[in-house]
Protein backbone atom coordinates (compact mmCIF):
# COMPACT_ATOMS: atom_id res chain seq x y z
CA UNK A 1 0.00 0.00 0.00
CA UNK A 2 2.85 2.39 0.11
CA UNK A 3 4.73 1.56 -2.75
CA UNK A 4 7.01 -0.98 -0.73
CA UNK A 5 8.43 -3.97 -1.86
CA UNK A 6 8.45 -7.17 0.27
CA UNK A 7 10.23 -10.23 -1.03
CA UNK A 8 8.30 -13.22 -0.82
CA UNK A 9 11.25 -15.58 -1.54
CA UNK A 10 14.57 -14.96 -1.95
CA UNK A 11 16.43 -17.43 -3.88
CA UNK A 12 19.75 -16.73 -6.22
CA UNK A 13 20.92 -18.82 -8.76
CA UNK A 14 24.28 -18.53 -10.95
CA UNK A 15 24.02 -19.36 -14.92
CA UNK A 16 27.36 -17.88 -15.46
CA UNK A 17 25.43 -16.90 -19.08
CA UNK A 18 29.48 -14.93 -19.61
CA UNK A 19 31.37 -18.29 -19.44
CA UNK A 20 33.63 -18.44 -22.29
CA UNK A 21 32.14 -15.19 -23.95
CA UNK A 22 35.69 -13.61 -24.25
CA UNK A 23 36.48 -17.23 -26.65
CA UNK A 24 33.99 -16.48 -29.33
CA UNK A 25 31.50 -13.86 -28.70
CA UNK A 26 28.33 -16.08 -28.34
CA UNK A 27 26.77 -17.37 -25.49
CA UNK A 28 27.52 -20.93 -23.49
CA UNK A 29 24.58 -23.32 -24.66
CA UNK A 30 25.52 -25.09 -21.18
CA UNK A 31 24.82 -21.83 -19.71
CA UNK A 32 21.72 -20.77 -21.58
CA UNK A 33 19.93 -24.49 -20.35
CA UNK A 34 20.76 -23.55 -17.19
CA UNK A 35 19.32 -20.22 -17.39
CA UNK A 36 15.89 -21.71 -19.12
CA UNK A 37 15.76 -24.08 -16.37
CA UNK A 38 16.16 -21.20 -13.67
CA UNK A 39 13.39 -19.45 -15.32
CA UNK A 40 11.14 -22.35 -15.64
CA UNK A 41 12.00 -22.59 -11.67
CA UNK A 42 11.39 -18.66 -11.20
CA UNK A 43 7.66 -18.56 -13.44
CA UNK A 44 6.46 -21.82 -11.39
CA UNK A 45 7.39 -19.77 -8.19
CA UNK A 46 5.19 -16.40 -9.67
CA UNK A 47 2.61 -18.69 -10.54
CA UNK A 48 2.67 -20.18 -6.44
CA UNK A 49 1.80 -16.54 -5.76
CA UNK A 50 -0.80 -15.64 -8.55
CA UNK A 51 1.05 -13.16 -9.83
CA UNK A 52 0.14 -12.02 -13.17
CA UNK A 53 2.35 -11.95 -16.46
CA UNK A 54 2.08 -8.04 -16.91
CA UNK A 55 3.61 -7.82 -13.19
CA UNK A 56 6.56 -9.95 -13.96
CA UNK A 57 9.80 -8.29 -14.78
CA UNK A 58 12.67 -10.20 -16.01
CA UNK A 59 16.34 -8.65 -17.24
CA UNK A 60 19.13 -9.93 -18.92
CA UNK A 61 22.41 -7.97 -18.59
CA UNK A 62 25.92 -7.44 -19.65
CA UNK A 63 26.37 -11.18 -21.32
CA UNK A 64 23.24 -10.92 -23.32
CA UNK A 65 24.64 -7.27 -23.99
CA UNK A 66 27.70 -8.52 -25.12
CA UNK A 67 26.68 -11.68 -26.89
CA UNK A 68 26.46 -12.14 -30.40
CA UNK A 69 23.25 -14.38 -29.86
CA UNK A 70 22.47 -12.34 -26.63
CA UNK A 71 19.45 -10.52 -28.22
CA UNK A 72 18.07 -14.01 -29.87
CA UNK A 73 18.48 -15.38 -26.72
CA UNK A 74 16.01 -13.18 -25.23
CA UNK A 75 13.52 -12.57 -27.62
CA UNK A 76 13.39 -16.93 -28.04
CA UNK A 77 12.62 -16.72 -24.34
CA UNK A 78 10.08 -14.01 -24.85
CA UNK A 79 8.30 -16.17 -27.63
CA UNK A 80 8.48 -19.21 -25.99
CA UNK A 81 6.75 -18.07 -22.29
CA UNK A 82 4.68 -15.66 -23.92
CA UNK A 83 6.33 -13.17 -21.41
CA UNK A 84 5.89 -9.37 -22.47
CA UNK A 85 8.06 -7.37 -19.27
CA UNK A 86 11.70 -9.22 -20.44
CA UNK A 87 14.48 -7.21 -21.87
CA UNK A 88 18.40 -6.61 -22.25
CA UNK A 89 19.45 -3.73 -19.33
CA UNK A 90 21.99 -0.87 -20.60
CA UNK A 91 25.32 -0.97 -18.86
CA UNK A 92 23.77 2.60 -17.19
CA UNK A 93 20.25 0.74 -16.65
CA UNK A 94 22.05 -1.93 -14.63
CA UNK A 95 23.90 0.35 -12.75
CA UNK A 96 20.84 1.97 -11.54
CA UNK A 97 18.97 -1.06 -10.86
CA UNK A 98 21.63 -2.18 -8.71
CA UNK A 99 22.11 0.73 -6.94
CA UNK A 100 18.28 1.26 -5.96
CA UNK A 101 18.65 -2.72 -5.45
CA UNK A 102 20.78 -2.38 -2.79
CA UNK A 103 19.54 0.76 -0.97
CA UNK A 104 16.22 -0.57 -0.95
CA UNK A 105 17.45 -2.69 1.71
CA UNK A 106 19.48 0.27 3.60
CA UNK A 107 17.40 1.92 6.68
CA UNK A 108 18.61 5.63 6.07
CA UNK A 109 16.39 8.63 6.80
CA UNK A 110 19.03 11.24 5.74
CA UNK A 111 20.58 12.12 2.47
CA UNK A 112 23.58 10.31 2.64
CA UNK A 113 25.42 9.53 -0.04
CA UNK A 114 26.42 5.90 -1.46
CA UNK A 115 28.68 4.56 -4.04
CA UNK A 116 27.56 1.02 -5.49
CA UNK A 117 30.12 -1.40 -7.24
CA UNK A 118 28.66 -4.39 -8.82
CA UNK A 119 31.36 -6.89 -10.09
CA UNK A 120 29.93 -9.55 -12.69
CA UNK A 121 30.88 -11.95 -14.65
CA UNK A 122 31.03 -9.97 -17.90
CA UNK A 123 30.56 -6.23 -16.49
CA UNK A 124 30.76 -4.75 -13.38
CA UNK A 125 28.78 -1.00 -12.44
CA UNK A 126 29.77 1.75 -10.40
CA UNK A 127 26.74 4.24 -9.44
CA UNK A 128 26.15 6.49 -7.16
CA UNK A 129 23.85 9.01 -5.23
CA UNK A 130 21.02 8.81 -2.10
CA UNK A 131 18.67 6.64 -1.28
CA UNK A 132 16.24 9.07 -3.19
CA UNK A 133 18.56 10.42 -6.21
CA UNK A 134 20.43 8.54 -8.61
CA UNK A 135 23.32 10.77 -9.19
CA UNK A 136 25.58 9.00 -11.38
CA UNK A 137 26.21 5.19 -13.01
CA UNK A 138 28.63 3.45 -15.51
CA UNK A 139 29.29 0.40 -16.66
CA UNK A 140 32.40 -1.46 -17.94
CA UNK A 141 32.14 -4.18 -19.95
CA UNK A 142 35.10 -6.38 -18.23
CA UNK A 143 34.24 -9.02 -15.58
CA UNK A 144 35.89 -11.69 -13.62
CA UNK A 145 35.11 -14.52 -15.94
CA UNK A 146 36.76 -12.91 -18.59
CA UNK A 147 39.97 -11.67 -16.46
CA UNK A 148 39.31 -16.21 -15.33
CA UNK A 149 39.88 -17.19 -18.58
CA UNK A 150 41.77 -14.64 -19.98
CA UNK A 151 44.73 -15.10 -17.69
CA UNK A 152 43.63 -18.72 -16.59
CA UNK A 153 42.97 -17.94 -13.03
CA UNK A 154 40.53 -20.89 -12.58
CA UNK A 155 44.06 -22.82 -12.16
CA UNK A 156 46.11 -22.53 -9.38
CA UNK A 157 47.03 -19.12 -9.78
CA UNK A 158 50.32 -17.55 -10.65
CA UNK A 159 52.23 -14.81 -9.29
CA UNK A 160 52.66 -14.06 -12.69
CA UNK A 161 48.68 -14.06 -14.06
CA UNK A 162 47.52 -12.20 -11.14
CA UNK A 163 50.00 -9.54 -11.99
CA UNK A 164 48.66 -9.58 -15.99
CA UNK A 165 44.85 -9.48 -14.25
CA UNK A 166 45.97 -6.74 -12.29
CA UNK A 167 47.63 -4.26 -14.67
CA UNK A 168 44.90 -5.71 -17.63
CA UNK A 169 42.28 -3.87 -15.04
CA UNK A 170 43.83 -0.90 -13.61
CA UNK A 171 44.62 0.38 -17.17
CA UNK A 172 40.57 0.42 -17.68
CA UNK A 173 39.12 3.96 -18.71
CA UNK A 174 36.23 4.34 -16.76
CA UNK A 175 33.67 7.10 -18.23
CA UNK A 176 31.38 9.16 -16.34
CA UNK A 177 32.25 9.27 -12.72
CA UNK A 178 32.84 12.58 -11.12
CA UNK A 179 36.24 13.21 -9.49
CA UNK A 180 34.62 14.91 -6.66
CA UNK A 181 32.12 12.67 -5.22
CA UNK A 182 32.95 11.59 -2.03
CA UNK A 183 30.23 8.55 -0.28
CA UNK A 184 29.93 8.30 3.30
CA UNK A 185 29.33 4.64 2.60
CA UNK A 186 31.01 2.67 -0.42
CA UNK A 187 28.66 -1.12 -0.76
CA UNK A 188 30.41 -4.17 -2.95
CA UNK A 189 27.80 -6.59 -4.03
CA UNK A 190 28.01 -9.41 -6.71
CA UNK A 191 29.54 -12.87 -6.38
CA UNK A 192 32.76 -12.18 -7.04
CA UNK A 193 32.90 -9.48 -3.39
CA UNK A 194 31.11 -12.35 -1.76
CA UNK A 195 33.48 -14.46 -2.53
CA UNK A 196 35.98 -12.03 -1.30
CA UNK A 197 33.98 -11.99 2.72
Amino acid sequence: SNNEVYPLVIKRRMTRLSKNLGKDSYLNDQSKDLGIKYLEEYLKLCNKYNLEEENIIITATAACRNAIDGAKFIKNIKSKYSLKNIKILSGKEEAEYTFFGVLDNIKDNNDQKYCVIDIGGGSFQIAGGTKTRFNFGTSVQKGCSQATELFELNKPVTKEALQKAIEYFSQIEIDGLPLNYVPAKIIGVGGTLKIMQ
